[in-house]
């Protein structure tokens, strides 16, 4: 919130700043020789290199100093006679500089250049244009700038209005004529282990004639660099600085291109000093034949960020410096979906920072929730705990399986694999007609095999018991069917084997072989719908029909019949 007030509050001061500088001129008479020779002054700003600035402010009230003294040889050269005939022969200065950051949303810098010393040659150019002859040793004009960000990333961009504040008369070689305002953009990004930057300012200034051919008037300002580390401490900038008449016609003179190399090294916290050297590339004003500079910068902030400047998110953003784990919960913001809450670190999906109050979805608060990673399966048993219950009857029999998950089954080996409590079977009864002999159960099987379970044995007792009682019947046929589940062959086969199983146990009770015989259905001839549990079950059964008595013989309906035995 501060940033967002801040920064419409300083490009209004921007603009109200302007005119104020532009018409709190002095009216007076400008030199002849009235120039600054110097292209080279530092950047106030305690982020930027040498001379080049860059589109970043430091910390709230972070307090920059700096020092820099260049020496320039033949800054300032002109055509006579065709010979290049140095105006200046040197030029030796310092700038000093100091810059202030303010809430992480501007800084404010001023440049004081002193002249230390300069030479004027004498030549016959100089006294043709009347140029004075002199030494000259003095204060420049001080230089004020005002930087605001606008775009912050992998692409960052600032303004900046810059303004040479008149403290006294034009001077020899060492100020311009009056004032100067300079709104410029600055950029920089990042490219592997470079940083590129750049600058295009409109140097907005009085018409000036130094010589008869020679005029400074408003001018285009462009810098670019790129900045490479070179270890932990240093770093090497390479700088060029052009300017470019407005005017519609340009001379060599009124076009000057300087261009610079800088190691820079940081002696201590906050603390960097630079050296460079360079030269002009170009014969226009101010580009020197040779550059040497040094400097250094010190950068004193109220207190040092953990973890760098406020990142603006809204969390505790007053103390300026970035918060990397607003809810402290030890997942870093940049990963956390959910900052400002803290995640509950309960083992599910920690990774995302995020608070989950019912881990397995259950409707129940992982708080009251005995299996929190476990989804309760609200079968209307003991849904209130949070715990799915694969077995709510206790019965071994998972509830998926079981036709009776509430009540538990018996295990009195009649009808167990149900899951449902039954009475047992009755007293076994068997019921003799003219074509069939009628049990009162069904005769059952292990699953999907052909052994006979231990609870159908007394039923098939009572077969055997009625079969030796009734002579009568010559011939018996066991006849197996099953339900329609399955491949129709196999459950012809299975039908077939069970029969087989049923007539081995009858002959093993005594009953003679002769008279049985077996055959298997499968899923032929369903007394019940195989659409249902219930109706399956009653078509897997076992039947006995009457072959043939003392007096009458009755033929097979079809099916797989046993071979004949001889």
């Amino acid at each position: 919130m501060l940033e967002r007030l801040v920064r419409p509050s300083a490009l209004t001061f921007l603009l109200l700043w302007a005119p104020a500088v532009v018409h709190a001129q002095e009216a007076g008479q400008t030199p002849a020789d009235a120039m600054d020779v110097q292209l080279f002054h530092p950047a106030a700003s305690a982020t930027a290199w040498a001379s080049l600035d860059r589109p970043t402010v430091p910390s709230h009230l972070a307090l920059s100093l700096g020092a820099f003294a260049n020496w320039a040889s033949r800054p300032l050269s002109i055509e006579h006679d065709g010979t290049r005939e140095p105006i200046v022969a040197r030029a030796l200065g310092i700038d000093l500089a100091v810059a202030l950051g303010l809430f992480q949303a501007m800084e404010l810098g001023v440049v004081v250049p002193l002249q230390i010393l300069q030479e004027a040659s004498l030549s016959a150019a100089a006294a043709e244009d009347d140029f004075s002859t002199r030494g000259v040793i003095g204060a420049a004009d001080p230089r004020l700038t005002l930087k605001v960000p606008l775009l912050s990333g992998g692409l960052r961009i600032a303004g900046s209005l810059g303004a040479t504040i008149p403290v006294g008369k034009a001077r020899q070689f060492i100020t311009g004529p009056r004032w100067v305002l300079s709104p410029t953009i600055l950029a920089a990004v990042d490219a592997g282990p470079l940083e590129l930057a750049g600058s295009v300012g409109y140097w907005l200034r009085q018409e000036h004639h130094v010589t008869r051919d020679f005029e400074i008037d408003d001018e285009l300002v462009v810098m670019a660099g790129a900045r490479a580390p070179l270890g932990r401490r240093l770093g090497l900038s390479v700088e060029a600085e052009a300017r470019i008449p407005a005017a519609a016609s340009w001379t060599a003179i009124d076009t000057p291109v300087d261009a610079r190399a800088v190691l820079d090294a940081e002696l201590a916290h906050g603390l960097r000093a630079f050296l460079g050297a360079g030269r002009g590339l170009t014969s226009g004003y101010g580009t020197p034949s040779i550059r040497a500079l040094v400097g250094a910068r010190y950068t004193l902030e109220q207190r040092e960020c953990d973890f760098g400047p406020e990142d603006h998110d809204g969390y505790q953003d007053g103390d300026f410096c970035r918060d990397p784990d607003n809810d402290g919960d030890g997942v870093d913001d940049d990963d956390d979906a959910c900052p400002n809450d803290p995640e509950d670190a309960d083992g599910f999906e920690d990774a995302d920072g995020c608070l989950d109050p019912d881990n397995d979805a259950d409707s129940l608060a992982d708080a009251a929730d005995r299996c929190p990673l476990e989804a309760e399966d609200l079968d209307g048993f003991d849904d209130d705990d949070g715990c799915p219950d694969d077995d709510n009857d206790s019965d071994r029999l998972a509830d998926y399986l079981d036709d009776c998950p509430m009540d538990p089954e018996d295990a009195d080996q009649f009808e167990d694999d149900d899951g449902c409590p039954e009475p047992g079977p009755s007293a076994a009864t068997v019921t003799v007609t003219d074509t069939r002999l009628l049990i009162s159960e069904r005769i059952y099987f292990d699953y999907d095999r052909d052994t006979i379970r231990a609870v159908s044995l007394p039923l098939l007792d009572e077969v055997a018991r009625v079969l030796e009682n009734q002579q009568r019947i010559r011939g018996l046929r066991i006849e197996g069917y099953t339900d329609s589940v399955g491949e129709e062959e196999y459950n012809r086969d299975l039908s077939y084997r069970r029969a087989r199983a049923v007539l081995e146990y009858l002959v093993s009770k005594g009953v003679a072989r002769p008279r049985l015989t077996y055959i298997g259905y499968g899923e032929s001839n369903p007394v019940s719908s195989n659409d249902t549990p219930e109706g399956q079950a009653l078509n897997r059964r076992v039947e006995f029909t009457i072959l043939s008595t003392e007096t009458r013989e009755t033929p097979p309906p079809g099916g797989r019949r046993r071979p004949r035995e001889h």
